[in-house]
């Protein structure tokens, strides 16, 4: 089953003493990438809240922002560290000073630096923590729900892809014979034209003959290219089969650029084309597969 890399998960949890927000994005990414955003007292369970997230999100560039709001103001309310904005300010005036910069925003500035507005809650205790869990959980739901429908349409894409790909090398299939019995008159027609001038000898001709044909057959790169399109059909229904469908498409694309460079025919060049076409769309969507 194909899930995508792309996806989104809220939950607004009501508790007793708080309501917990949690925000959950991702994009495709060669490997997992969390980035975390929540209030300082959580920031000794990041180690667990990271595992949390691991476990359901796999790989992809990933953003997760959880927001606490207590329902006693007290308890939301922010205090200054006066030493450190202190500190800040006179640092900021020196160099304001030497600079000749106006310095009347100096402490607007200096509230927003780091770790000069401390949280009055700087822990959270473990019943508060197992029901920030309980949000980060729900949000997870809604994300991977979110990346199966998105995986879902993925599917189709592939699907039709794969389909319109295999359709193209029957047309091929059809044109082939044709092909060969064209080059085999041709060659005999410059054969018969040359014996006027010069003495050909006709078992070197026929080895010849058949040295070119072969160069030229493309029998085995389109048998190689109907396994490679069944067996991505197959992969599609793996778990976490974005890589190793990226690598069959690979393969599928070098049997059809070989296809395109035998061919030596005009109609049987252009259905290549349409195959590439179809390709890049199978690559292109792949990146999205997680």
């Amino acid at each position: 089953m194909i899930l995508s890399m792309t996806g989104y998960g809220q939950a607004i949890t009501e508790f007793e003493r708080f309501t917990i927000k949690t925000d959950i994005r991702s994009v495709n990414g060669k490997a997992l990438d969390i980035n975390l955003r929540m209030p300082r007292e959580l920031y000794n369970k990041e180690f667990l809240l990271r595992n949390e997230i691991t476990k359901k999100v796999v790989r992809g560039s990933v953003n997760v922002n959880i927001n606490i709001e207590y329902k006693d103001v007290a308890l939301s309310a922010r205090k200054i560290n006066k030493e450190l904005a202190l500190s800040y300010l006179k640092e900021l005036s020196q160099i304001a000073n030497i600079m000749a910069l106006p310095n009347e925003n100096l402490m607007q500035n200096v509230l927003l630096l780091p770790e000069v507005m401390k949280s009055i809650n700087e822990e959270i205790n473990e019943g508060d923590f197992n029901c920030v869990l309980q949000s980060v959980s729900e949000a997870l739901q809604h994300f991977i729900a979110f990346r199966s429908q998105e995986g879902a349409s993925l599917e189709n894409v592939f699907s039709q892809s794969v389909k319109n790909i295999s359709a193209l090398v029957d047309e091929i299939e059809t044109l082939e014979g044709r092909r060969m019995e064209s080059i085999r008159e041709r060659l005999t027609k410059d054969l018969t034209d040359l014996k006027t001038r010069i003495k050909v000898d006709e078992n070197r001709f026929e080895q010849e003959l058949i040295y070119y044909i072969e160069r030229l057959d493309i029998a085995e790169e389109k048998v190689r290219l109907r396994n490679h399109c069944n067996y991505f059909s197959e992969v599609m229904m793996e778990e976490n089969c974005g890589r190793k469908l990226n690598f069959v498409s690979q393969e599928m694309g070098r049997e059809i650029n070989t296809m395109g460079s035998k061919a030596n025919d005009a109609k049987i060049q252009q259905l290549v084309v349409l195959m590439k076409d179809e390709l890049e769309k199978i690559k292109e969507q792949c990146l999205n597969v997680l």
